[in-house]
């Protein structure tokens, strides 16, 4: 069976400066994880790629590189990857808080 993604969440730290992004996927593993986060513009907030993933789940909290304004809007972009090659993709919004906590 190919694999798929079958969940993705992402929810902002109150702090505003994180973001914990949620994933489940189904198939023939193991699988590579691409993960980016971006404005409502597009532009490129932070990435991740996890390697040779054979569990369904994972939890992870990506950081935000660049200053970003309390109450932004952002995408969160999951690409499931088996060696070069695109098996599936999922995007999830989310806003960032609005008065982030210190």
């Amino acid at each position: 069976m190919a694999p798929e993604l079958q969940q993705l969440l992402a929810q902002p730290w109150p702090d505003g400066k994180r973001v914990l992004v949620s994933f489940l996927w189904d198939g023939e593993g193991p699988v590579d994880v691409e993960l980016t986060l971006r404005s409502a513009a597009g532009d490129p907030w932070a990435q991740m790629l996890v390697v040779g993933l054979n569990e369904p789940r994972m939890d992870l909290t990506l950081h935000l590189r660049v200053p970003v304004l309390p109450g932004a809007e952002g995408t969160v972009t999951a690409r499931l990857l088996q060696g070069e090659t695109e098996a599936d993709s999922r995007v999830a919004a989310f806003v960032l808080p609005g008065d982030p906590a210190p």
